[in-house]
């Protein structure tokens, strides 16, 4: 817990030939985008020797929504609560801020 807010860590597989691993905490709604984003910066990579292949490591914040770029996966969408990350449906995002803009 830092000052009062609840982090939890994501880790992700830095595979380049799987394409780009990243991560985003959404911040609302884009006509271009789907969803306004701000990237996340990893607080720690571990890598092999070669460099080519480790883990990025992510800091989350409870009861924010984020998206994934997973290698081999592709994009992913998770909500933190209570100090858990839960799979979630872009759709449920979208709902979320439509409410949120009424």
């Amino acid at each position: 817990m830092l000052g009062g807010i609840l982090m939890i860590i994501l880790k992700i597989n830095h595979q380049p030939s799987g394409g780009k691993a990243w991560v985003a905490k959404i911040t609302g709604l884009c006509s271009k985008y789907n969803f306004k984003r701000e990237f996340l910066v990893a607080y720690k990579k571990e890598r092999s020797y070669s460099g080519k292949t480790g883990q990025n490591y992510y800091e989350l914040k409870d009861g924010y929504f984020y998206e994934a770029n997973i290698p081999w996966k592709g994009r992913q969408y998770y909500k933190v609560i209570d100090g858990k990350i839960v799979d979630i449906n872009p759709e449920e995002i979208i709902e979320h801020f439509n409410k949120q803009s009424k």
